[in-house]
């Protein structure tokens, strides 16, 4: 009897189209809920969310409490709760330069705070043709609040430290939390895939997603400052505790994307001592951003 084929024979009026499967690696995600947040005018070839922030735009107001809390925000939030004095604070990492001092968030009430930072950054130029600005502002933060808290507090993957930089307390002036956080990044660690030597390297797909051996290396991401606490080293201090956070973990260079327009926020770096990594110029073409580097 004659053996049955394992496939059948394609009939001979249909065109046999060859199929080419092209290894992709999807890139590391800075946000588990968005894959395109275009915050400002800075863009991230690894992590569309990943960018430098707000350095030169025109909001210059803080954050406010939503009217309605009980329907526009997160739940067990107290917009009048009064910031912790300096001598009480205890964390990690701390920085104090100034009137003010950078350090990772304590408690929930400035994780919002930073969520409305960020939705200030995605409105901070004025767009006509959007309306009801603060709901979107709102809606738009109440799904930051969630990412950035579970990034952050989550055991599972990527280490990640979100940092935020607040007035210092006078003597007798006390002030609520919404009113003292003046600035904010992300600082997370991450491992270069086998055969990477920056973020995003072009390479041959490594097996199973290997990374390459060694201590890994910081990624600074989501800095944003308002233009009221600018011009005072809000964000190059924030930057220089990103840095001891990413050296204390065994990290022995720092990445970040900037966007290639964006002047000050380059120079902002350079001044740090970043370089940008040329290999990677040509990779970024198409979101205008530089990749930049630092050894730590």
């Amino acid at each position: 009897m004659e053996a049955m084929p394992l496939f059948a024979k394609p009939s001979s009026t249909l065109r046999c189209v060859p199929v080419l499967t092209v290894g992709f690696r999807p890139p590391p995600m800075s946000s588990v809920c968005f894959k395109k947040l275009e915050f400002c005018r800075n863009g991230d070839s690894t992590a569309s969310s990943d960018e430098l922030k707000g350095l030169n735009g025109t909001n210059d107001g803080l954050p406010t409490a939503p009217n309605n809390q009980s329907s526009t925000s997160p739940p067990d939030l107290r917009f009048d709760r009064l910031q912790v004095a300096d001598d009480q604070v205890e964390c990690q990492y701390r920085r104090i330069f100034g009137n003010f001092f950078a350090r990772e968030v304590l408690f929930d009430e400035e994780y919002w705070v930073v969520a409305m930072l960020r939705a200030e950054c995605q409105w901070e130029e004025d767009r006509p043709d959007v309306g009801n600005v603060p709901y979107l502002k709102t809606q738009f933060a109440q799904k930051v609040f969630k990412a950035i808290k579970m990034q952050c507090t989550s055991k599972l993957g990527e280490k990640r430290t979100c940092v935020v930089a607040v007035r210092r307390n006078q003597s007798n002036d006390k002030q609520t939390v919404l009113k003292s956080i003046v600035g904010t990044l992300d600082i997370s660690m991450r491992r270069l895939f086998s055969g990477e030597t920056f973020p995003g390297e072009i390479v041959k797909p490594p097996v199973f997603g290997s990374r390459a051996p060694g201590p890994g290396y910081g990624y600074i991401a989501n800095l944003y400052v308002p233009k009221s606490a600018r011009r005072r080293g809000v964000a190059s201090n924030m930057l220089l505790l990103a840095l001891e956070i990413a050296r204390s973990n065994g990290a022995n260079e720092v990445f970040v994307h900037v966007n290639k327009y964006n002047v000050v926020a380059r120079q902002l770096y350079e001044k740090i001592g970043f370089q940008i990594v040329e290999a990677a110029a040509h990779c970024l073409l198409v979101q205008h951003n530089y990749l930049m580097h630092l050894k730590i």
